[in-house]
């Protein structure tokens, strides 16, 4: 996979999943990877499924569908001390994460939820250097199947 802009934030606490998914997608926001649109894609999409988007259970997901207001593919991930209230869950891991096509849409969601099931083993794998090395090299793996 083509190169994928990559953050990892740290955050105490937060008082709304809502502030969690902004200060999740911060960077790439900054960056502008992706704009305002593209987060309130996001929100739209929480919305309409909710807790449909957790993966497990302490890590959520958010994303969109591929769109214009994805300049560049993207993960983000936020890690939260205290973990806080989404839904009828207790998050304490968020991933943001943008794709520019629906192929890339699919390789990334692919990617992330097998990140999950392997930091859930092997927690070390959550270290910035760590987990951008899994992440691409897996992303680019998942790609060709």
């Amino acid at each position: 996979m083509e190169h994928i802009h990559f953050s990892h934030r740290q955050l105490d606490s937060g008082d709304s999943w809502e502030t969690i998914l902004y200060e999740t997608g911060q960077d790439a926001f900054a960056s502008k990877v992706i704009n305002a649109l593209y987060l309130k894609d996001v929100v739209d999409v929480v919305n309409q499924y909710e807790d449909k988007l957790v993966i497990n259970d302490d890590t959520v997901l958010w994303h969109a569908t591929p769109s214009e207001h994805v300049r560049k593919n993207v993960i983000c991930y936020m890690s939260v001390k205290q973990p806080f209230q989404y839904f009828r869950k207790k998050i304490k891991h968020a991933f943001l994460f943008g794709a520019q096509t629906y192929d890339d849409h699919l390789t990334l969601l692919k990617t992330i939820t097998h990140f999950t099931l392997e930091a859930s083993i092997n927690p070390e794998l959550y270290h910035p250097r760590k987990m951008r090395a899994w992440l691409k090299e897996h992303a680019d793996a998942d790609k060709t199947t």
